[in-house]
């Protein structure tokens, strides 16, 4: 399975991790997952893709994302990339996300940004946050303590 899912216990952050090799359809089964997975407050949605060794995405999946990630439900979207490829479409994304105004014409709905490893993800997030409750050091290696894989 190329993704497995993770929440902290407070649920202020919800982790899709990405492993191998990643299709069209897996992406569409981790975009459906994090659609059932939207709770009343909104949560931190944090893409490892690390481990990814092929992602399966072009311009258009990736376009298909971003139109999607008006995101209700979410506070701040991070992708975690370990490879070029992987990393360019992260920004990509970002880029797209942050080219569509919000409601009010203002700025992109939900944050989203890029990263080369956990630790500068976790720091952004507290940024955007002020204060991700729960998620602690556990963010770091999201199979610690306080973590449910769903």
């Amino acid at each position: 399975m190329p993704f497995r899912y993770l929440s902290d216990e407070s649920e202020a952050a919800f982790v899709c991790i990405g492993e191998g090799q990643v299709s069209q359809d897996d992406i569409r089964a981790c975009r459906e997952t994090i659609d059932a997975e939207r709770r009343e407050t909104p949560v931190h949605l944090v893409l490892d893709l690390r481990a990814v060794d092929h992602l399966a995405a072009d311009a258009d999946t990736v376009r298909a994302v971003a139109e999607r990630t008006s995101l209700d439900g979410l506070r701040s979207v991070s992708v975690v990339a370990g490879g070029l490829a992987v990393f360019g479409l992260g920004r990509m994304l970002m880029t797209l996300c942050e080219m569509r105004p919000d409601a009010n014409g203002d700025e992109a709905p939900v944050p989203v940004s890029v990263f080369r490893d956990m630790a500068a993800a976790k720091d952004w997030i507290a940024t955007v946050a002020g204060r991700v409750a729960g998620c602690g050091e556990g963010l770091s290696r999201p199979e610690g303590a306080g973590w449910i894989e769903r």
